[in-house]
């Protein structure tokens, strides 16, 4: 969360100092920050024991590609060149730091399905 709050202060920055596509990046940094926001909220830290990370990459995948997305557009068409580097670091650093953890396994069952009319049962 913190490296992902970093990464969008630096494209709040970059945005900041753009000439082209200012409004649809600010547009999608807002979105991103709303679902960062809500993705911790919603990932309910008080009640969550810290033993198992299974699962909870979840609720933070599609802020990831929104920034990676915005990352792409600011190394494509801004006009300071450092800005285009650091851009051009952060997306390649972020997918090499995710790429030994990107698979998708399936969930477990825990057999819903079956225990549906009991559930409607009360």
């Amino acid at each position: 969360m913190l490296v992902g709050a970093a990464i969008a202060a630096f494209a709040a920055a970059s945005v900041y100092s753009a000439q082209r596509h200012r409004t649809e990046l600010t547009v999608l940094l807002a979105f991103v920050v709303l679902l960062l926001i809500s993705a911790t909220v919603r990932k309910r830290f008080d009640i969550w024991t810290f033993s198992s990370m299974e699962s909870g990459d979840r609720y933070f995948f599609i802020p990831k590609v929104i920034l990676l997305w915005v990352l792409g557009v600011i190394f494509s068409t801004h006009n300071i060149v450092w800005y285009k580097y650091a851009a051009l670091v952060l997306m390649v650093s972020t997918i090499l730091l995710n790429a030994p953890r990107f698979a998708f396994f399936p969930y477990r069952d825990f057999t819903w399905y079956e225990k549906c009319p009991e559930i409607r049962r009360g």
